[in-house]
Parts: C-alpha cells; structure tokens; sequence
C-alpha cells in the first residue's frame, strides 16, 4: 500500500505519469485480435481524455451518470479516463443484441436504476436504442453524446474531485433479481489498484495482455486501471476475438513478452482444448510473470493441464497466481505470492461437505480426498471467517462465510440502503466492535495466512441432510464422458416433493449417444457423490446462461429449468 500514498484517484496518477514519461506506451488494441489497430503513449492518452472531459463538463456532467455504450477499443478507454477527469460517475454496459430480449432488459433495468443523464456510445448504437432508452419514465431528455461530438481543442479544467465521490457503479451480474449497482468511489478504486500494485508485483515497464471485457470489475478494475496506475502498458483485443480462436491471447502474449496476464477457469480450460500444437508453435511464453486465475473455487486440474500443455513454450507453473476477489470489494482482495508455485492443500471430501477441515496426508490420498488450490494471502485487508448463521467467529478448522473489511470495500449497493445494511454493515455477535465488515456470501476458510474458498452459501445443494458444493458435482460430470467440456454444466437443486433433488444441465456439442452420455453421467455422480440425479437435460451449445467472463450462472439456470426455457437435443428420462 506504499507505492502510491497520498493519491486517491487516478486521475492525478495519470496526469503525474504523463509528467515523468509522456511518450512511455500505454495503451495497444489489436483490432481482429492479431494486428493493431491503435497504439497511444500515456501523452496522447492524456490528451484524448482532456477532451473526453471537456466535453462532459460543457454538459454539466460533473459529479452526475453517465451510461457507456461503447465496443471494446481505445474509443471506450478514453472515455474511461475522461469521466475520471470530468469527475462523472460512469457505467459500463455491453451493447447487447437488439433482437436478444434478455440482454436488452438488462440494459433497461440498469439505465432505470442509476438514472444516467447522459448515453455516451456510437452512432450506430444511438440509432439502435435511443428510442427504447427514451421510453424509461424520467429519460425523454437523455442526453446521447458520440465522438463526433468530441472537439480535441476544447478546454478542460481539472475538476474538484474527492476521495468518496463515485467513480462507477459495477453492476452485479445477478439474473434472478434486478442488477445491484456497486458504489466504488476513488478511494476504493485507488486503494485496490495499490493492493492489486502490491501482491502481483506490478511496475513500471511491464507490460500486460488482456481480452477480458471492460464492463467487467476483472477487465476494468484489474488490467485497463491497476496497469496504468502502475505505470505499465496493456495490449487489450476484444473477447469475442479471444473465443474466437484461443489462440491470439497466447499469440499477443509471446509477440509483446508480456509480463502479466490473466483471466477465469474456462478462458484457461479453453486454451487447452482449442490452442493446438500446431497452432502454438513457434510461440514463447517465457515473459510470463504473472498469469492470475481468477475463479472461485479454484481447480488444480486446470493449473495441471495448461501447464502440461504449454511448458513447451516456456510457460513456468509458478507463473500462476491464483486469487480471489469480487466487485463488491472493488475487484482485488487475495492472491498468492506473485514469485512462487500456487499453494494447495488436500481434505477430507466428505468433512468438507460438514464444513469441516480435515486435512490429508499426500501419502493418503484417495477417493475420499479432495485438492484445493489456495487464493492466497489478503493484501491490505482484514478477513474473518463467520458462521453465517449466527455471525460468531469460527473456530479454526471450520469453514464459514467470508468477511471483509479494507479500503477498497464499497460502501454499498446504489440506493439500497436495507440491502447494504445487511451486506456491508455485519458485525461479529461476539465482537461488535470489530468491523463492519462486507459479507460476501461465499464460504471458505483460513489456513496459514492462506484463503481457501470452497463456494457459496447460497449455491450449496443439500440433499438428505448433506451438504454438496455444486462445483464439485460439475466437474465430476464434464469427467464422465470425453465429449463434455469444461465449464459446460450446472449443477443445480430443484424442489420435488418437499424434497430437494439434484438436476443436472449439460451441454454438447452434438446430439449423438444421448442415453450412452446421461447413463455415463448418473453413474459418475453416483459412485463418487453418492447421489442420485433427478433428471438430466442435455443441451445445445450456448443454452446455459452465463456471466460476461464466462461463469455459468447457476441460479439463472434454475430459472430456466423451472420455465422450460433451456434448448436441448433431446429430453432425457427422468430417474
């Protein structure tokens, strides 16, 4: 936390890097993914950000919302930095589908609770949704501005900005209830980029490779902020390139020597199975530093394949950084230590389930343990593990709900004040005066300084009196059959009976040996979870309802299922 002390906002951090190197490289995009299409120094990124900012306070903008509307490129990063300069409070929003009704009322819902004056988004997209936006009570004057509107030889003043004015609102990616806007305000969002500075060793000079997308506290917060605050350079390609062909990350890594990187489980687990040895070769991942995974639970046998895959490149498995963080804290809250190998541990299956800890040996493993990779350490911030039922802390060697408490923790959801009394106000029953503390509704435990977290409260599936992590099912059953895919199922819990049984969402790529896939799968889950599977649907590609960095939303899912929404090859017998 020393790197950047008495800064608290980055605004005044970008202006004092332009003064000590205006023509150091901040920002690359690569346009289809391979070859750039922009290159700006931190000089000319000042520069097209003053005039982002003019433009903002010629409208009154200052200290008011304004809704980003804009595709992945250095257009959308200059008008980051420029509501920074303004002091206007941004939100980003991926520009969705017209004809996708789901995403576009997500939209709405968003544009209708943080209220925006102004659109800021392309002419094209204007076209598109002026007239849906304008149609929200309150937003028939909603301003819409576009690059074209931008004079570069505007005048721009700095503006008055504190420590707790809002930065952005990030909104949640929850599909079951309207989206929560969370509040970050400079301080938070200087405080994390510093802790973020601090455990992965950031520094000036390094440079970073991104696809992951800027709307997202992971993309926004943790690589086009923590690089710049930082003093690096960030090549960034859009995600729809990155899924395209896998590939180009691994590409754009070894073209510019990158030092830092990083991304979810599945963007991983996707590398593997898509990135060929033929389509690699040639390429030298040597550079990398700092790979972070930031998943939660975290999955050793995903560390194990990329590894096994590409250390021929060069790639070192200490390059892994796994970490834990989530957008309620800004983004960063732990990770491992940036110069060494991820630390794992192994336990008792079936006492992890009780929400105990039951440590094994090595020399004892079996079917009866589980491997779990360590987020690592806290930096900057204080945990506590909770029983969050009665908000005493635990005992070591019991698993509970993770609390936090930091600078970087926001003071809460936008204009939700019973909500964020809840969440962000917990205090320890048998410690009041400890705290407040944000309680963050995933369950782990603390081991040696070391954060392990085995998954959500409100995700546990508990069948006869037993507990089941969800993930765990899942990874069990992309196992079961070689032409499941990782990060292809859900897990989830239904209510038959008075009776909660599990269900089990799959899809495939083709609809072939359908009875021979669900007959594989009911078996695997049997034999190693002791469960019975309800039903099982088998699905097309891209039926399982997922966040913007790839995670199945499990609750979303349910949704689904109930209203017989998910698109299947064929329906599978129930049990």
């Amino acid at each position: 936390m020393t790197r950047y002390a008495g800064t608290t906002n980055l605004a005044d951090r970008l202006r004092q890097s332009v003064e000590l190197d205006p023509d150091a490289l901040a920002f690359v995009f690569l346009g289809d993914g391979e070859n750039e299409t922009g290159r700006w120094t931190y000089g000319r990124l000042d520069q097209e950000s003053r005039a982002v900012a003019a433009l903002l306070q010629e409208h009154g903008l200052e200290g008011e919302r304004a809704l980003l509307l804009l595709p992945p490129g250095l257009e959308l990063i200059r008008t980051l930095y420029g509501c920074l300069y303004a002091g206007t409070t941004f939100v980003v929003s991926p520009i969705p589908h017209p004809r996708r009704e789901a995403a576009v009322n997500r939209l709405l819902a968003i544009a209708a609770d943080c209220r925006p004056r102004a659109v800021i988004t392309t002419p094209e997209v204007k076209e598109t949704f002026q007239a849906r936006l304008s149609a929200i009570p309150g937003f028939e004057n909603l301003l819409w501005l576009t690059a074209a509107d931008v004079d570069p030889a505007a005048a721009w003043r700095p503006a008055a900005i504190n420590g707790d004015d809002l930065v952005f609102l990030q909104y949640t990616s929850g599909s079951t209830a309207a989206p929560k806007g969370v509040m970050v305000s400079h301080r938070n969002l200087a405080a994390n980029v510093a802790q973020t500075a601090e455990g992965m060793n950031l520094h000036r000079g390094a440079l970073a490779v991104s696809w992951l997308p800027v709307h997202h506290d992971m993309g926004l917060v943790g690589m086009v902020f923590a690089t710049m605050a930082s003093r690096m350079s960030c090549v960034l390609m859009s995600p729809l390139h990155f899924i395209q062909r896998p590939v180009r990350w691994l590409k754009a890594i070894s073209h510019y020597q990158a030092y830092l990187t990083g991304g979810p489980n599945f963007a991983y687990d996707l590398c593997v199975r898509k990135a060929t040895p033929a389509l690699c070769e040639g390429l030298d991942l040597s550079s990398l530093r700092v790979a972070y995974n930031g998943a939660e639970p975290l999955r050793a046998s995903t560390l194990e394949r990329f590894t096994e895959r590409f250390s021929p490149l060069g790639l070192r498995p200490e390059v892994f950084y796994p970490c834990y963080g989530l957008a309620e804290a800004t983004l960063f809250v732990g990770g491992s230590r940036w110069d060494g190998p991820p630390v794992t541990g192994t336990y008792d299956a079936a006492a992890l389930q009780e929400r105990r800890v039951v440590p094994i040996p090595p020399d004892q493993t079996g079917n009866g343990a589980r491997t779990l990779v360590s987020s690592g350490r806290l930096w900057g911030q204080e945990a506590v593990i909770a029983d969050p039922e009665t908000g005493t802390r635990c005992e070591p060697g019991r698993i509970g709900e993770i609390w936090l408490a930091g600078p970087n923790v926001s003071r809460g959801y936008w204009e939700l004040p019973e909500q964020n009394a809840r969440t962000f106000g917990a205090r320890l029953a048998d410690d009041p005066e400890a705290g407040p503390f944000l309680r963050t509704g995933d369950l782990g435990f603390l081991e040696d300084g070391n954060l392990f977290v085995t998954g959500r409260i409100k995700d546990l599936i508990i069948i006869a009196g037993s507990n089941h992590y969800p993930q765990d099912i899942e990874q069990t059953v992309e196992e079961a059959e070689p032409s499941l895919r990782p990060g292809s199922c859900a897990a989830i819990s239904v209510d038959v009976d008075d009776e909660e049984r599990l269900v089990v969402l799959v899809e495939l790529p083709r609809g072939e040996n359908l009875a021979e896939i669900a007959k594989a799968i009911r078996s695997r889950v049997a034999a190693e979870h002791d469960l019975r599977v309800h039903d099982i649907l088998l699905l097309r590609p891209g039926s399982l309802p997922k966040t913007t960095s790839g995670k199945i939303q499990r609750h979303a899912c349910k949704a689904a299922y109930r209203k017989g929404q998910l698109e299947r090859w064929e329906a599978a017998e129930k049990a």
